[in-house]
């Protein structure tokens, strides 16, 4: 039997109109996961299920400082194991994300027929990666030696990824990537750090933007069936102030 959380990630605010179009039982799967202690926050009262980061018994800021922002909401999942307890799949999601009628209900009859599907929002050509070829090449290595697994270029290269932390996954596949994340996140943040592979020379990468393209290159090397979720990303419908907040002046992800 399926049993699925919606953790939507958010640093002030969860509007209303996310979930508005949810019935109850669909409901009672999503929880806002808040981060940023510090700032204000604005969330419907629709939702009743509640995490603050800043609270858990294992809490590290430095995955927010650092700006790995929803991804850093993996490794907290990860490292306070009860938070995922019983649970078969995991659904990442941000603020800004608008449920469609019945899309969890829809998301859970398809794991029901076939439970090692993995759902996302976005797949963008590789044109829009932002990295060169040898770049993509040298990550794949990368990330290949620790995941053991492999990652493949030329499924990218070429392609498509998946873009975006949006998602749901089987709790094994999101269990591997936040060990990952937390294992080597100082092999990880070297990347940016040390210029390697001159990745910075023509962009000026943040880890979150590292994070989700490793993200999106592990979801489609997992090899299992691919749909796309009936859940709506409302970036422009949103002013996103921590894109402002972090000291580059870019809105470059």
């Amino acid at each position: 039997m399926v049993n699925i959380n919606f953790f939507i990630v958010t640093y002030d605010k969860l509007y209303t109109r996310v979930i508005e179009e949810l019935d109850q039982q669909e409901l009672n799967s999503v929880v806002c996961y808040n981060v940023q202690k510090k700032v204000k926050k604005n969330i419907t009262s629709k939702i009743t299920r509640f995490i603050s980061e800043w609270e858990l018994p294992w809490n590290d800021y430095s995955y927010q400082t650092n700006q790995y922002y929803e991804y850093g909401s993996m490794v907290h999942l990860f490292k306070n194991p009860k938070l995922l307890e019983n649970l078969t799949h995991v659904g990442l999601l941000h603020y800004d994300i608008k449920f469609k009628q019945n899309s969890i209900n829809e998301i859970r009859a398809e794991l029901e027929r076939t439970p090692n599907t993995i759902f996302y929002q976005m797949m963008r050509p590789y044109q829009q990666l932002s990295f060169l070829e040898n770049e993509v090449e040298e990550l794949c290595k990368f990330m290949s030696d620790r995941l053991e697994m492999n990652i493949d270029k030329t499924r990218i290269w070429g392609g498509t990824w998946i873009s975006e932390a949006l998602s749901v996954t089987p709790i094994n596949v999101f269990n591997k990537f936040a060990n990952f994340l937390c294992t080597y996140q100082n092999d990880i943040e070297d990347i940016l750090k040390s210029n390697r592979w001159n990745i910075m020379n023509h962009c000026p990468h943040r880890i979150c933007g590292l994070v989700e393209r490793m993200w999106g290159f592990y979801l489609l090397s997992c090899n299992m069936p691919l749909k796309q979720m009936n859940i709506i990303h409302e970036w422009d419908s949103y002013s996103h102030q921590h894109m402002t907040m972090n000291g580059t002046g870019t809105a470059t992800i």
